[in-house]
C-alpha cells in the first residue's frame, strides 16, 4: 500500500507542473525587444509557436 501511496505523491507532483503557471524567478531577463515583437505578430497571427532547446529561456 505503501508504495502505491508513494506512486500518487509522485504523479500529483507531476500533475501541478502541467497545470500551474512556473513561478517567477529573480533573476528573469528583460527583453523588451522580444516582447515587441511578440506583441506585434499577434496582431497579424492567432498562433505564436515558441520552440527551442531546452535551456533556452522559453518560459523566463
Amino acid at each position: 500500500m505503501a508504495a502505491r501511496a508513494e506512486l500518487q505523491e509522485q504523479w500529483n507532483a507531476v500533475a501541478l507542473t502541467k497545470f500551474r503557471a512556473p513561478r517567477l524567478r529573480r533573476d528573469v531577463i528583460s527583453r523588451p525587444g522580444l516582447f515587441e515583437r511578440l506583441l506585434d505578430s499577434i496582431q497579424d497571427n492567432p498562433v505564436t509557436l515558441v520552440c527551442a532547446p531546452g535551456g533556452s529561456g522559453k518560459t523566463t
